[in-house]
């Protein structure tokens, strides 16, 4: 398996190039970027990839030309791939664009990578001349004309849509006379066309099952049209959660435990989370996969709980416990022993949650009663990551050795705590609406509020000091994160960047809640933007070398913080 990432969407040249050299230096395959020449003033029911097809554009959306934006990438880096995610093909002249392919291979000596589609938003086609009805058989046609162009020494064809003869076309691709196509779509007739003219079928915002539900007909039609189905790649361009970034840029050997670990814990907290299914009968659930973990009978997830969960990601990975149950009980007993303890440590936070705090619509509020009860909870659903954590590092890595492993599992206890206190507050307001209030009913009490008071969004000012000493509780223990982060030696960049990023991460978040006038504000949530995470992501490949770098962006990142706290100092709303 190997992995891409889209080109944010920016104007700004210079973050584009970090963006992309960070991919490249990380070890990723290759970096993608779509296609919009213009977008509609009014909105459109034509999207495919909504249920109501509703699709919006902004103003200020930038949509940089495909092709000069990846050949701009491409002369900043040497290995990684790059590719269009997709051109849309019948927008272009079939031989300017089998052309601009050709050129961006040559010249980057063989590493670009036409991924195309047929569009779907018939107002772009409009303003271009194009013809939106004949898409599909005009995509067929240049698809075609792309593959003759790039292999034939004298190319022609004659087609219902374009004809040409009686020229020559170099140069050629570098790879075989051939530039790798991958098609775009989720229909079968996207298939047909990914057998017929693809290496690759790319389907858009689709679940691994939907994918795998489709395989039987990719490989039947490739039989029937006397292709080998085996040779055709199948790509799954997805959003991922922001954590997933932190395990792909694990080494190897580390990232295998740390990666099952976090699936289980993710399958039984989306289990905790199926609110379709009765809070005592979820915790039977979670009771009998914690004993599975220990060795102690049978645990198969009912089809009642995999139907209930909203969407397909949730579906496919409960669906998918099973095979990781497997791989568990084939990890050495070191390793399976110290995913198996961290794995149902975690679950007795999540049933600690279901027995604690009343079901969602019951009408009720309930709050942990102490800064003591809030760092034991802490510790119960986080903190006993940094431990697992710790471990897995020191076992795995051999430049780790000498860590003094009680002194690191603290700290990375306390990374686990800033992590998790930093979850809480951005998730108060939505937490306070399912009746659970984690800001302790003491710092309320001082107050002279209730957990009910806090579903008021104008109380956000009154309430203001809670917050405060969340935000300080949770500062401290990011002092730890950086001793942690610091710890880790230079040459392990990418453990130094597996912590750095949540760390970043989290101080971004609390600086957005502490300055945020109506924190109590369920709809305008405290959450880092993507594009903040791919600059970040560019820039930390540079700060990574140096401690006295690191340090001072990360301390920068906490006072800003602390200034907002002390201060009291708090953004417009929006």
């Amino acid at each position: 398996m190997k992995y891409g990432f889209a080109l944010p969407k920016s104007t700004d040249g210079d973050a584009l190039l970090r963006f992309a050299r960070a991919v490249e230096e990380l070890g990723f395959e290759s970096v993608w970027m779509g296609d919009h020449i213009v977008l509609p003033t009014e909105e459109t029911d034509q999207y495919p990839y909504t249920p109501d097809g509703r699709f919006v554009a902004r103003p200020d959306d930038p949509q940089l030309d495909t092709l000069v934006t990846l050949s701009y990438i491409a002369s900043a880096t040497e290995r990684i791939l790059i590719g269009s995610t997709v051109v849309i093909v019948p927008y272009r002249n079939p031989i300017l664009q089998a052309k601009m392919f050709a050129t961006l291979d040559v010249l980057t000596k063989g590493r670009a990578m036409c991924g195309v589609g047929v569009g779907w938003l018939e107002k772009e086609f409009d303003v271009l001349g194009a013809s939106y009805a004949d898409r599909g058989p005009v995509t067929d046609e240049y698809l075609q004309i792309f593959r003759t162009l790039w292999s034939d020494d004298e190319p022609e064809f004659h087609g219902e849509h374009y004809d040409f003869d009686g020229i020559y076309f170099a140069p050629k691709p570098v790879r075989d006379r051939h530039i790798p196509i991958w098609v775009g779509g989720h229909t079968r007739r996207a298939i047909r066309r990914t057998v017929k003219y693809g290496d690759a079928w790319h389907p858009t915002r689709q679940s691994p099952q939907f994918v795998e539900s489709h395989l039987p007909y990719l490989r039947r039609f490739s039989e029937e049209s006397g292709r080998d189905p085996d040779e055709i790649t199948i790509s799954l361009k997805r959003v991922s959660r922001a954590f997933y970034l932190t395990i792909r840029v694990l080494p190897r050997g580390v990232r295998r435990p740390v990666g099952l670990a976090y699936l289980l814990a993710r399958a039984a907290d989306t289990i905790a989370d199926t609110e379709a299914i009765a809070p005592v009968v979820r915790l039977d659930y979670l009771l009998a996969f914690r004993g599975r973990l220990s060795g102690d009978g049978v645990f198969d997830i009912p089809d009642s709980v995999i139907r209930a969960q909203a969407t397909d990601a949730e579906r496919d990975l409960l669906l998918y416990v099973p095979e990781a149950l497997n791989s568990l009980d084939s990890m050495p007993d070191g390793e399976r022993r110290m995913i198996t303890d961290v794995v149902r440590g975690l679950i007795e936070g999540m049933e600690f949650d279901l027995s604690r705090f009343p079901t969602p619509g019951a009408g009720e509020i309930r709050a942990l009663r102490s800064a003591d009860d809030l760092d034991r909870y802490a510790y119960m659903v986080a903190g006993r990551v940094g431990e697992f954590w710790t471990d897995v590092l020191m076992a795995r890595t051999s430049a780790l050795s000498g860590w003094d492993r009680e002194r690191m599992s603290e700290l990375g206890i306390r990374f686990g705590k800033a992590l998790q206190l930093t979850n809480i507050l951005r998730d108060a307001p939505s937490d306070l609406r399912i009746g659970r209030c984690y800001l302790p009913s003491e710092w309320l009490e001082e107050l002279g509020m209730t957990p009910e008071d806090l579903l008021d969004t104008a109380n956000s000012r009154d309430a203001r000091p809670a917050l405060a000493k969340g935000l300080r509780m949770a500062l401290g223990h990011f002092e730890a994160a950086e001793t942690y982060t610091l710890a880790i030696p230079r040459r392990c960049l990418r453990l130094r960047l597996a912590a750095l990023w949540p760390l970043l991460m989290g101080l971004a978040t609390l600086e957005i809640a502490a300055g945020r006038r109506d924190w109590l504000n369920p709809d305008s949530p405290s959450k880092v933007s993507r594009g903040w995470v791919y600059r970040t992501m560019a820039l930390s490949l540079g700060a990574v070398w140096s401690n006295r770098a690191l340090g001072a962006w990360i301390r920068s990142a906490r006072r800003r913080v602390e200034l907002r706290v002390e201060t009291g100092t708090t953004e417009p709303d929006a």
